[in-house]
């Protein structure tokens, strides 16, 4: 078994403060980065395989950002899934716990996913996933 403590706050300016957190025990996880090449080169979209192993995904964290540390775009696609599945775009940053709650958000699951961008910078993707055995 793994720990995985997840720690977030939302702030509204003038307005309420809520933070969240939580500790997950997932069965395991993995932990994936990839550098996509500027939009047009070689490298602009990449294959990732977040979740090999079968079971839920219950954790997804993305975070992206250009070679100048900027929050950047990136689109993921399901690979192998037998129905059109919608793309997901994330804008910098994305966080989704609870087995649904990725579900929802990835219906077409964690086990092969494409990813790409259309910016003129190089992109470094960073993305955490926690599986629970079912």
């Amino acid at each position: 078994m793994v720990q995985v403590s997840v720690s977030a706050s939302v702030a509204v300016s003038e307005g309420p403060t809520l933070p969240m957190s939580m500790v997950l025990d997932p069965e395991s996880y993995t932990f994936t980065s990839v550098t996509l090449a500027p939009t047009g080169q070689s490298g602009d979209h990449e294959q990732v395989v977040l979740l090999p192993d079968k079971g839920d995904p219950v954790l997804l964290a993305v975070r992206a950002r250009t070679e100048a540390g900027q929050p950047a775009t990136v689109t993921f696609s399901a690979k192998g899934t037998p129905e059109a599945v919608p793309p997901l775009t994330v804008d910098g940053v994305l966080l989704v716990w609870g087995a649904d709650s990725v579900r929802a958000v990835l219906p077409g699951g964690l086990d092969t996913l494409s990813v790409g961008h259309d910016g003129d910078q190089s992109v470094r993707i960073d993305m955490l996933a926690c599986l629970a055995v079912p």
